[in-house]
């Protein structure tokens, strides 16, 4: 063999290992992209499913701060009707006419079992000085009364060592509780 003939031989050789080669790159290179591909898609809908669940858990935040606001708004004008049905009472009553005025104040008074010697002073509204004359008069209390504009009714009466607070405030505060359960499934009775 010549020269030439082995020369051309490993030539043509060397080309059918590199075409081989050149395939099996080619080859690998399209599985490659097919696996990058694929790796990529995946990596997309993976990407997608987790904005979607985020944006989904912003939206069951956003739903669940607006059903909130609306319970608190709900609430606080429910409370707002509530405390001004309960004021318009306390109206009402701090603008009783003399007659009842004086029968609620001798009926608050006539259950606490009253002894009026042990009565050492009185404070009264200067606005219902002559309805307090009454009541203490039928209590038969004979204690120096002083008067303050700042009260709106009733009569707080001094003992020794005691006081006895008949003062609408006071009446009207040791009611609002049971007064707010009253008045609540009066104007909300579906609640």
């Amino acid at each position: 063999m010549s020269i030439e003939n082995i020369t051309a031989k490993i030539k043509h050789e060397a080309e059918v290992q590199a075409e081989a080669k050149r395939t099996q790159a080619e080859e690998r290179k399209a599985t490659l992209v097919t696996e990058t591909t694929d790796v990529k898609q995946r990596l997309q809908q993976e990407a997608a499913q987790v904005l979607d669940k985020k944006k989904q858990q912003r939206q069951a935040v956003q739903i669940s701060l607006a059903k909130q606001t609306q319970h608190i708004a709900r609430q606080e004008i429910k409370r707002n009707a509530l405390n001004a049905v309960l004021q318009d009472a306390y109206q009402q009553v701090v603008s009783l006419p003399a007659e009842e005025y004086t029968a609620t104040l001798l009926s608050y008074a006539k259950q606490q079992k009253l002894q009026p010697e042990e009565i050492k002073s009185v404070l009264a509204p200067t606005a219902r000085k002559t309805e307090t004359e009454q009541i203490l008069s039928t209590l038969q209390v004979t204690a120096p009364v002083e008067y303050s504009e700042k009260m709106v009714g009733g009569v707080v009466l001094h003992g020794e060592d005691y006081a006895i607070d008949f003062s609408f405030e006071r009446i009207y505060q040791d009611a609002v509780p049971s007064l707010e359960g009253v008045a609540a499934k009066v104007l909300f009775p579906s609640n």
